[in-house]
């Protein structure tokens, strides 16, 4: 440590000659002042020039601090936690031994560090909080927050209690940095004995397997002591394996057999139990597998709707075929396959759990879906208002068409006492009630509604008009009542005449019973209905009905048979019919589609054949339409929803409107190609994912082909976590073609990460796992710190204590406390300007000064030098010539001698008589003044 002045600006100095040449210049040119008025006031110039150019230097004066700081920084961590009560022991020790000169500090420090007691005399007893997060420890933000807090003109001492088990940050770098900066790094090490502890070091699954192919997974446990414990194995959450093993003292080594025969990446898990474990975060790893495999697709149909698509596209994927009661009701059943086709499904076949779990897979976990249609499809499935209309590239909700026919309907609904049973407390004929209020409401306004309960006898609910007043209508349906036997013939005969009268281009009827009746007498009514053009279509309620004759009746009336166990079905088949019925969405129609856009999906086709009729929707202004009929209505449109594609084919699949292409060579092709689009088959294709785990945080890089990729900013991704929870993700790019995200979370587990890169070719979706480890705060077994602390205690040039008594009588670095004399230096330089400015500008007398010289200060000096010149032996020790001053002095009083008399003289011969002596006094003083002047001159 230097001490002295320093300045921080030296160069600045180099101007002060120029402007002292600047003041002696600028006094020449002064002529109406005094001569040495002049010399003063340049004097007074220089020196306020000096002033002004050593502040600007920003000097300070270097001295040895006065005091010392220590802050006492303590490790609070989960792996240190036994320790705080030894620790505030230590502190409160250790400050009993501080002295007058000591300022001490307290910080806390884990994850994050906290102040606790600022620098000061006050060296009271510290109480540690531990409200922070504790998972892990940086001994190097604590080091940052203890430099930061330190006092100035201090001599610097960090004291870090801990067990040295870093987790995060770089203690060795920080201490070394604070050591470059003036601070002493001390250490006082804490050593743990966690007595019985078991931990799992590593879990290890292959990255890739193919499907089907067996693999091997493995876990190394380390225990401190021979135990009992038992080893589970979770696949995707789900317990799959578990064993009961022998624990030795030192590693342990254990594998698992797995074989998974669909495509995905699963998600492993290990845990070991022991009944006398200290603790249980380090009892899980975590680990995932990418299975490579074709496809998995997911077939609903209903009975065998999907057949001829199952034949279409077994060659490309793995198929697997369920009923709608038997699809997966979650996220996770869902995940297990990349595509779901719906082969003519209604929406009321399905759960509301389903169509919520089916958005959610599309849309952030890049799966396809495909809808083939049918009667049982869109508008007239039920499509309106639910998550399939949203995921699908096309509204349920048409605008009609001027061309579109009005619709005479009438409802025939049995009201026998049979229909009061019901189940879960709901008749069956408060579900047929519903039902006629649902057809009401699908119904246009120039659509006609016709509603006849009968038992034994016949009732008109509501007469054959149109719907002009739609609620009111709707309560009479309400007030159905049941009671009585079954007659069908009587109420059907009277819908016939009835229908027949009405001036509607669409005539039907739908007769709805759960009972017997008569089995003749029908065949005049038949005739009668194709006569007029009136279809009938007939419901069969329960395993009472009569199913043959129903059959019979609906065969003849050219209309649909429908027959139900559950009951809850029965408004979804009203609406449906009444959809048919009115031929609004149902277009029977022949025609060659006309292609609007191939979106790559005619690969290896040349030609097409002709449909015979589809299910009319509405394209989606962000969609894509392929196909599209005569009249522009969709026939195949595709879009992107979230990370996932959907596609609608408003024709069927069962051969009613694609008998054609059901005999087309290139179908599969065609299938085929539409289910490789839907899935992303070349998912990575240009692309590369990379995960690091960086200060425990968990990283995604992904590094695209230029060539191929189209520069974004950012991309946009989903994560999931190890408990199924989703929360988006940003991925910023950190150079051309490099994308970087990191993991809000570091719970530990294995997280899914999915992203849409932009392409040429429009989005590619990427998916990667990265597995978060739990704590290396948790690493209790084979872990030696000794050396660390040692370490860190040498690169931050301090001690490894042990005693309390030793914090303050170890040596620390003094760099010596600066004061800053800038202030100082401008404070002098107004001061000389304000005397420059009075000195020149204001008429103040020197005589008094000079008087005050001659009287009081010559005499004084003359007397000090006289008695100086008698002791030579000072003046030769003082090094200065014994004749010098005294030749100089005694020249100067001989020459006062002399002129002395010439002046008493002239006064006597100038005082004329009579006058008083006080005149004579100024004269003489004059002369006096004169005198010296004059010896002034002489002298220069």
């Amino acid at each position: 440590m230097r001490i002295g002045v320093t300045l921080e600006h030296p160069w600045i100095l180099a101007l002060f000659p120029v402007f002292v040449i600047f003041v002696i210049l600028a006094g020449k040119r002064i002529k109406h002042m005094p001569v040495l008025k002049k010399r003063t006031a340049q004097i007074l110039r220089i020196v306020l020039i000096l002033s002004l150019t050593l502040a600007a230097a920003s000097p300070s004066v270097q001295s040895k601090a006065g005091n010392t700081a220590t802050i006492f920084a303590c490790d609070i961590s989960d792996s240190n936690k036994k320790s705080l009560e030894e620790i505030e022991r230590f502190i409160g020790e250790a400050m009993k031994h501080a002295g007058n000169k000591d300022l001490t500090g307290v910080i806390s420090f884990a994850a994050e560090s906290s102040v606790l007691k600022m620098p000061s005399k006050e060296n009271g007893i510290v109480s540690i909080d531990t409200r922070i997060k504790s998972d892990s420890t940086d001994i190097e933000k604590a080091i940052v927050l203890a430099r930061s807090i330190m006092p100035e003109n201090t001599a610097k001492r960090i004291v870090l209690l801990t067990d040295g088990r870093e987790t995060a940050g770089d203690a060795v770098e920080a201490a070394s940095l604070a050591k470059r900066l003036g601070f002493t790094v001390d250490v006082v090490p804490f050593k743990q004995d966690y007595g019985a502890e078991v931990q799992i070091d590593e879990f290890a699954a292959p990255k890739q397997v193919n499907a089907g192919e067996r693999f091997d997974i493995s876990v190394r446990i380390t225990s401190t002591k021979d135990t009992k414990a038992t080893v589970r194995l979770f696949a995707n959450r789900t317990l799959t394996a578990e064993k009961e093993v022998e624990l030795y003292k030192g590693t342990n080594l254990f594998t698992f057999g797995d074989r998974v025969e669909q495509g995905g990446i699963v998600t492993y898990t290990a845990e070991v139990v022991t009944y006398d474990d200290t603790v249980l975060q380090n009892n899980r790893l975590s680990a995932f597998t990418e299975i490579l495999d074709r496809p998995s697709v997911l077939v609903i149909e209903k009975g065998n709707s999907g057949e001829n698509i199952v034949r279409y596209i077994e060659q490309y994927a793995n198929i697997t075929r369920v009923q709608p009661g038997e699809v997966p009701n979650d996220l996770h059943g869902l995940i297990a396959y990349d595509a779901y086709v719906m082969a003519d499904i209604s929406a009321e076949w399905l759960s509301a759990d389903f169509l919520n779990a089916l958005e959610q897979a599309v849309k952030h976990q890049g799966k396809g879906l495909l809808t083939i249609g049918g009667e049982n499809s869109y508008a007239p499935g039920g499509y309106n208002d639910t998550p399939l209309e949203t995921i699908l590239p096309v509204n349920m909700d048409i605008t009609p068409k001027e061309e579109n026919p009005d619709l005479g309907l009438i409802l025939v609904i049995d009201k026998s006492g049979s229909m009061s049973d019901g189940q879960y407390g709901i008749s069956k004929l408060e579900l047929a009630k519903e039902a006629a209020i649902r057809a009401a409401e699908v119904l246009e306004e120039t659509d006609q509604l016709g509603v006849i309960a009968f038992d034994d006898a016949i009732q008109w609910v509501v007469r054959t008009s149109p719907l002009k007043d739609r609620d009111k209508t709707i309560d009479m349906i309400a007030t159905i009542r049941p009671g009585g036997g079954t007659q069908i013939l009587p109420p059907l005969e009277e819908a016939w005449l009835d229908l027949r009268k009405k001036d509607t281009k669409l005539k039907h009827i739908i007769l709805l019973t759960d009972g017997q009746a008569e089995q003749y007498g029908y065949e005049r009514i038949i005739e009668g209905l194709r006569n007029d053009g009136i279809t009938l279509s007939t419901v069969a309620v329960g395993r009472g009905a009569d199913t043959l004759l129903l059959k019979a009746l609906a065969y003849g009336g050219m209309g649909r048979y429908y027959q139900t166990d559950e009951f809850s079905d029965i408004p979804s088949i009203f609406a449906k019919e009444a959809f048919l019925a009115g031929q609004k969405y149902i277009q029977n129609r022949s025609f060659y589609p006309e292609l609007v856009s191939s979106a790559g999906l005619l690969k290896g086709i040349e030609a097409i054949p002709m449909l015979d009729g589809y299910v009319s929707t509405k394209v989606k202004a962000t969609a894509q339409t392929v196909f599209r009929s005569d009249i522009q209505d969709p026939i195949l449109v595709v879009w992107q929803y979230g990370l996932g594609r959907t596609a609608a084919w408003t024709s069927d699949i069962r051969g009613a409107w694609t008998s054609k292409w059901n005999m087309w060579q290139d179908a599969p092709v065609f299938w085929g190609n539409l289910i490789g689009w839907l899935i992303q088959k070349n998912i990575n294709a240009g692309y590369s994912v990379k995960t690091e785990l960086r200060d425990g945080q968990g990283y995604i890089i992904i590094e695209s082909d230029l060539e191929k990729s189209v520069y974004e900013e950012s991309l946009e991704g989903t994560v999931v976590s190890p408990d199924g929870a989703e929360e988006t993700i940003r991925f910023d790019a950190i150079r051309p073609g490099v994308y970087e995200a990191v993991l809000k979370k570091s719970d530990p587990g294995a997280y899914i990460v999915h992203a849409q890169i932009p392409s040429e070719e429009g989005f590619e979706n990427v998916s990667a796992g990265i597995v978060m480890p739990y704590s290396n705060e948790y690493r209790f077994i084979s872990d030696n710190t000794g050396s660390f602390i040692e370490k860190l205690a040498k690169a931050g040039g301090g001690r490894v204590i042990t005693n309390p008594e030793e914090v303050f009588d170890g040596p620390v670095q003094d760099l010596g406390a600066k004061k800053d004399i800038t202030n100082l230096l401008i404070i002098i330089a107004l001061c000389l300007l304000v005397t420059d400015v009075a000195f020149r500008k204001l008429k103040i007398s020197f005589e008094p000064v000079l008087a005050f010289v001659n009287e009081k200060v010559y005499p004084a000096v003359s007397r000090f030098v006289l008695s100086w010149r008698k002791k030579p032996a000072f003046r030769a020790r003082s090094g200065i010539p014994a004749d010098k001053p005294a030749a100089v002095r005694v020249e100067t009083q001989q020459d006062s001698r002399q002129e002395k008399p010439v002046a008493s003289e002239t006064n006597k011969k100038s005082a004329a008589p009579g006058t008083n002596k006080e005149p004579a006094a100024q004269a003489d003083h004059g002369d006096h003044i004169n005198a010296l002047l004059n010896r002034r001159r002489k002298w220069k």
